[in-house]
């Protein structure tokens, strides 16, 4: 049965609450089952591939996966580029980074305080699965 996306948002919500709490595994748990219900989620698809970093082949597949279902949601394509950055991956993350920017260059997005805010939540959150 597929889950609403309203469900896998709270799932999301309840990773990034355990996270800041200092609950890592309890984290990763939220967002495995994101994925497993929702697997063409891409914002589940994009933190799943954040909880994988210490896997770098499995990272990219499921960043892959995200940019091509989040494709047209440019704060959701910064992320992903962002997420490349981190793993070096500077040419695929600039070509993603670029399409972001083409969304928001033909007015797709009014508000950029949600982008600012997305990213700042992001960075937060590859700080605590690296634990620092």
């Amino acid at each position: 049965m597929i889950r609403s996306g309203t469900d896998i948002e709270h799932l999301l919500a309840k990773a990034a609450e355990a996270s800041s709490e200092g609950r890592p595994d309890a984290a990763r748990r939220f967002v495995r089952r994101a994925v497993s219900l929702q697997p063409d989620h891409a914002g589940a698809q994009l933190h799943w591939a954040i909880e994988l970093l210490d896997q770098p082949k499995l990272a990219r597949h499921h960043l892959r996966r995200a940019a091509e279902l989040g494709e047209g949601d440019p704060v959701l394509e910064y992320q992903v580029a962002w997420v490349l950055l981190e793993l070096g991956d500077v040419e695929p993350a600039l070509t993603t980074a670029r399409r972001a920017q083409r969304h928001l260059d033909d007015g797709d997005v009014d508000d950029f305080t949600g982008l600012v805010l997305a990213l700042l939540a992001l960075k937060a959150r590859l700080r605590a699965a690296r634990g620092a």
